[in-house]
């Protein structure tokens, strides 16, 4: 997550053209840093990622229906913010705008306040706030915890 936030893996086809390299970003992370094994729902081959492994409203309900993960909690930033403090790293935040996941991104650390930090692609991050400034009324966070 650290060598590739302001950078792209070579192995990976970059979706950044396609609508974004956000979630092939998170599955990579998943797959490379964490071990977290692929399957025919959540695969990458060949230069081609899965719906599951790079649109983020597909990976979002994967994740939460296939058990992968599991939901912390849902909503507006005043709403989700004091469970917020429950992410770890290799957790998932999905940002949701007009009902669908627009984006995703991964915790990376912690910071002296118990702060989520995360890195992402499209507008590439690193160890930054997991509001990433998105403190619009509309938008609602989903947060994930990752089942490795």
């Amino acid at each position: 997550a650290h060598k590739w936030a302001y950078g792209r893996n070579p192995i990976y086809y970059d979706f950044e053209e396609l609508g974004g390299d956000c979630t092939n970003f998170a599955s990579q992370v998943m797959y490379e840093g964490g071990g977290f094994k692929k399957n025919s729902t959540w695969n990458y081959n060949n230069g081609a990622g899965s719906r599951a492994w790079v649109n983020a409203q597909s990976f979002k309900n994967y994740m939460l229906y296939s058990g992968r993960a599991s939901s912390i909690i849902n909503g507006a930033y005043d709403k989700v913010l004091q469970s917020s403090y429950k992410l770890l790293p290799g957790d998932i935040i999905a940002y949701e705008k007009k009902g669908k996941i627009a984006h995703i991104s991964i915790v990376t650390d912690i910071d002296s306040k118990g702060y989520a930090l995360v890195n992402s692609h499209n507008s590439d991050r690193y160890r930054v706030p997991w509001d990433l400034g998105w403190n619009d009324k509309g938008i609602r966070f989903w947060l994930l915890h990752v089942n490795y």
